[in-house]
């Protein structure tokens, strides 16, 4: 937009084509005005620096055409357009002028702005990826700028001096090679569109219209938004075309003026009808409405303009300048003003970005060494390469289409052969579906294609997304939404082809069991067990998992099966987190056991002695108290390293076999144990010591556990 902006302007300053018609006139950092009669006056350059001027612009534009040619094309069209009509309207040349037409500008801007296209192309393409992609800066550009700027000067030398295109030595040839240099591009796009212009092809096409805010129409895209926010933030510099026609109505007003003020509002007028159809050309339209202001405030400010305006013209012109000016900044400040000082709450975008973030973050960790291709919706895929330092399919925009395609074509597949045969080609490594990207459906509907809003439930991806089984080579992986997200999900799931039914079964339960699905987890580690009965250590997790949610006498088998090979320290440490498990789920009698099996592989260690003798003394089961083997573990546990736990529990097995003094007694002594002060991190310890000092001075001894 800055090298557009900059191309129209230096066309404006170097006159727009008029020159001096003077030996004498000179050029001023200012436009240098002189009447031309009583009635007119106009601006002068000497023909020199206005060739330079034209050169600079050429250059300007080639940078903008290198940056971007979809965004420049345009541009350059609506320049040659408000040269023709500037030209036509205003350039015969009258008796007694001081300035007069200069149609081989044109030619030498056409000149530097081929030269400059040209060079950037081979900066950036030379000599490994030259190709005929006419989406981007191409030497067919550049041969397109240099055949209209020789039919620009053609033509206005005709309008002016009645000297016909076709005339003169080699005019034909020449005239004959520009058509064919303008037209070439065009015509390429036109006859083979899928192999030069990858932008036309339907599936960007409808991407771009129903899903990319910037290709929809102004008409679309105002609708949800208030009609006054819609004028205001986008016509709100084209509002300075009421300026140029009010100047151009000026009588005094000279030729060279009126066609200035010509050339530099109608690219701009030009692109903003564009910005009707697809509201991304705005953006280079208000950028190229700015060149308006100085060649205005050059003609208004001027000593040798005596024209006076009424007041309300000068209020209107006063009030669209203030407007276009301050419209983008009030828009800044009306939202960041009321932020200051107030604490900053993250938007679901925000919120989706981290988890995104995350769940990357954690792939990534998990894969150190792995080359990882993903395969997910556009701007996911973008942000997961991004922070995952993994490769993506489906990135957007016509540069990937193969990418977009290839991953519509997974997200598609009929059948699970024809998915892997994808997931091979592209090695694709992970596939993500997020709840606030569902790309998944809209990829089906893209590559159908169907119409906008309708969606296909039956292709592969879909079909995943509502719960159809897994096939043998993928497996899930677990991912919990933060906070603010309680409502969302994704879908990640990891490519192994060679994966066995056995090691799918077991990835599965994995899923199933980080997402509290017990019963589940339990069905498939059984499957998982009959497909390899030789694992000891699926026996082992399907017991842990059966303890507390199946059937206790076949978890204990399984787990007593599971534990016979382990060395006695990792069976201790295993069967310490079965029991707290199997505690927490309320199944005190399966803890107790498991506790005692820990003991057997390791006597007396002091917090299994500690967690038995406080279930065989506190719990709600009536058949799995034991009062005086709880006091008699309680009293050797002497070793054990937290003080006050080892005191509580000592009391609880006190007032178990009713000796409430001495349960009294030694709760006493745990709350002394705390010291003073009691700190906010000792509060609730010291209510929970008390309430338990008041059960045992009632008579009561603890029970935990029960409803």
């Amino acid at each position: 937009a800055a090298s557009a902006l900059t191309c129209a302007l230096l066309l404006v300053s170097g006159g727009g084509g008029w020159v001096s018609s003077t030996e004498t006139s000179t050029l001023h950092s200012a436009p240098l005005v002189k009447k031309s009669s009583a009635e007119s006056f106009e601006f002068e350059i000497k023909a020199a620096d206005a060739k330079k001027h034209f050169i600079a612009s050429g250059l300007a534009g080639s940078i903008s055409l290198w940056v971007s040619a979809a965004t420049m094309i345009p541009t350059l069209v609506g320049i040659a357009m408000g040269s023709l009509i500037s030209a036509y309207f205003f350039g015969r040349q009258s008796r007694g002028s001081v300035v007069y037409y200069q149609p081989m500008l044109w030619r030498w801007w056409a000149i530097s702005g081929c030269a400059g296209s040209l060079s950037f192309y081979l900066i950036e393409y030379f000599p490994f990826h030259m190709g005929m992609r006419m989406e981007v800066n191409h030497p067919l550009c550049a041969a397109a700028w240099l055949g209209g700027g020789e039919i620009l000067a053609r033509l206005a030398r005709w309008r002016l001096d009645a000297i016909l295109p076709w005339t003169g030595a080699n005019a034909i040839p020449i005239l004959i090679a520009c058509l064919i240099a303008v037209f070439s591009l065009p015509s390429l796009i036109m006859l083979s569109p899928d192999r030069y212009f990858w932008v036309s092809d339907g599936f960007l096409w409808e991407l771009h219209q129903n899903y990319i805010h910037e290709f929809q129409s102004i008409f679309t895209w105002a609708q949800t938004r208030s009609r006054l926010t819609s004028v205001v933030n986008l016509f709100t510099f084209p509002f300075f075309g009421l300026i140029v026609i009010r100047l151009l109505l000026l009588r005094e007003l000279g030729r060279s003026w009126r066609g200035m003020l010509t050339l530099v509002a109608f690219p701009a007028l030009f692109i903003t009808c564009l910005g009707m159809f697809q509201i991304r050309w705005l953006g280079i339209a208000n950028a190229l409405w700015l060149p308006v202001i100085p060649t205005c405030l050059c003609l208004l400010f001027h000593k040798g303009f005596g024209h006076t305006f009424t007041l309300v013209e000068k209020v209107a012109a006063g009030t669209i300048t203030s407007v276009a000016l301050l419209t983008f900044p009030q828009n800044s400040l009306r939202y960041t003003i009321p932020a200051v000082g107030q604490e900053i709450a993250l938007s679901r975008d925000e919120f989706l970005g981290r988890f995104i973030r995350d769940v990357s973050h954690s792939i990534r960790r998990a894969n150190p060494d792995r080359e990882l291709v993903v395969a997910s919706g556009p701007m996911t895929t973008s942000q997961m390469m991004f922070f995952g330092g993994m490769k993506g399919m489906g990135t957007l925009y016509w540069e990937n289409i193969g990418g977009l395609k290839a991953a519509a074509s997974l997200f598609a597949a009929r059948t699970e052969s024809e998915a892997l045969d994808l997931v091979k080609q592209h090695r694709i490594t992970h596939i993500a579906a997020f709840s606030n990207d569902l790309f998944a459906f809209e990829y089906v509907r893209l590559l159908g294609p169907l119409p906008f809003g309708d969606q296909s439930n039956d292709a592969f991806i879909p079909s995943l997304i509502n719960g159809a089984p897994l096939p043998q080579w993928l497996r899930p992986i677990h991912f919990q939404p933060p906070v603010g997200m309680t409502s969302d999900w994704v879908m990640m799931l990891e490519v192994l082809p060679n994966q066995t039914p056995a090691e799918s079964h077991i990835g599965i339960a994995d899923f199933l069991e980080k997402s509290n699905d017990f019963v589940g987890a339990i069905n498939h580690f059984q499957k998982a067990l009959t497909l390899t009965p030789e694992n000891d250590e699926i026996a082992l997790r399907l017991g842990a998992l059966m303890l507390i949610y199946g059937d206790d006498k076949q978890a204990m088998e399984l787990l007593d099966r599971g534990l016979k090979k382990v060395s006695p320290t990792k069976k201790a440490d295993l069967c310490n987190t079965l029991a707290r498990q199997a505690f927490l789920a309320k199944r005190h009698h399966q803890a107790a056991v498991l506790l005692r099996r820990s003991l057997e592989a390791s006597p007396q260690e002091p917090v299994a002695t500690n967690a038995l003798a406080w279930i065989l003394a506190t719990s709600f089961d009536d058949s799995v108290r034991k009062p005086e083997e709880a006091l008699s573990l309680a009293e050797a546990n002497t070793v054990m390293p937290d003080r006050i736990t080892y005191l509580v529990t000592l009391a609880a097995a006190f007032a178990e076999n009713r000796r409430f003094s001495d349960a009294i007694a030694t709760i006493q002594q745990a709350i002394h144990s705390l010291g003073e002060p009691i700190t906010d991190s000792k509060t609730s310890m010291v209510n929970s010591l008390r309430e338990q000092l008041r059960s045992y001075e009632a008579g009561k001894p603890l029970r935990f556990g029960g409803q």
